[in-house]
């Protein structure tokens, strides 16, 4: 077991800096711009000569919840020394799984392939099909391209809770004591159960999230543009976040301990936003969590604004 020590992350980032960002350049940014707010503000109070009182004000406001975001941004972001534990000898049983409402066969086949392949000893595969619930016309199929390939396949015949009820049920159906939970076209590489499940071996660690990283971001304007939003979320401000034991799960590519769900009722299936939600509770019951900024899955995302 090994304790690593580093400004803000849990293991080296990943080749091309596409996830991490460098922690002094990180520095330098956030200070710039919250300097730049301020000193905006402060010069529009000094030498404005308002014609309309209440819009000027409410100008000033504006400016105000600008610098405000600033700091707190810069608070975020700002590279701080992290100590975490990880035991590489830590390979508790794990069930994987894989959820689907009525995509493509081929991109589920590759996914449970790739976890099939996983490089590690003990773990169950499930596809979570939900299907039946949303109407799919394939939801037969893909109960028998489970069997096909040789894995579990969990179809729920009551609505409810959509994707968060979709794997409540699931957890009642199952027993390892950690779940990965993947999106049905989130591919995993060889070692994502082994990169993540070392860190669980502190038991106070909740859940460990990877990075979401779409291997189609080349394919079209709309593609690139949404996959750079990912850039700042899952690179300076998740990395930022584990410093401060506030990581969110973000829905794909994680562990989750079981006995952690079930101490705040499962994932909250009365939001859309169920993953952000849970990790909220857990945390406010004093549970913690792990970032690992290693690109360990990729997915794919929407091409068109269609």
């Amino acid at each position: 077991m090994t304790t690593i020590s580093a400004p803000g992350q849990t293991t080296a980032p990943p080749t091309g800096g596409r996830v991490a960002r460098d922690a002094a350049a990180r520095r330098w940014i956030a200070v710039t711009a919250a300097a730049a707010s301020a000193i905006y503000a402060a010069a529009m109070v000094a030498v404005a000569a308002p014609v309309c009182l209440w819009l000027f004000l409410l100008l000033i406001l504006t400016q105000f919840f600008r610098l405000c975001h600033a700091l707190i941004f810069c608070h975020t972001v700002w590279p701080r020394r992290v100590d975490r534990t990880y035991d590489p000898e830590f390979t508790p049983p794990v069930d994987v799984f894989i959820t689907t409402t009525g995509e493509d066969l081929a991109i589920l086949a590759e996914t449970v392939r790739a976890v099939r392949e996983q490089d590690y000893a003990d773990f169950n595969v499930y596809v979570l099909n939900d299907g039946y619930v949303v109407h799919a016309p394939n939801w037969r199929e893909v109960e028998a391209l489970a069997a096909e390939l040789g894995v579990h396949c969990i179809t729920r015949r009551a609505p409810g809770g959509a994707k968060a009820g979709n794997i409540n049920h699931a957890l009642g159906l199952t027993r390892s004591p950690f779940v990965a939970i993947l999106d049905v076209d989130h591919v995993p590489h060889r070692d994502f159960l082994r990169s993540l499940a070392g860190w669980l071996a502190d038991p106070q660690v909740a859940f460990v999230q990877s990075p979401q990283y779409y291997r189609n971001w080349s394919d079209s304007y709309v593609a690139r543009v949404a996959s750079e939003q990912q850039e700042l979320f899952f690179g300076a401000v998740t990395d930022g976040k584990n410093a401060l034991n506030s990581v969110f799960m973000c829905g794909t590519n994680m562990i989750v301990r079981r006995r952690a769900l079930e101490d705040v009722g499962g994932l909250d299936e009365s939001n859309v936003t169920e993953d952000f939600l849970t990790s909220l509770f857990l945390h406010r019951k004093g549970w913690q969590s792990v970032y690992v900024p290693k690109i360990l899955c990729e997915g794919l995302i929407q091409g068109t604004w269609a």
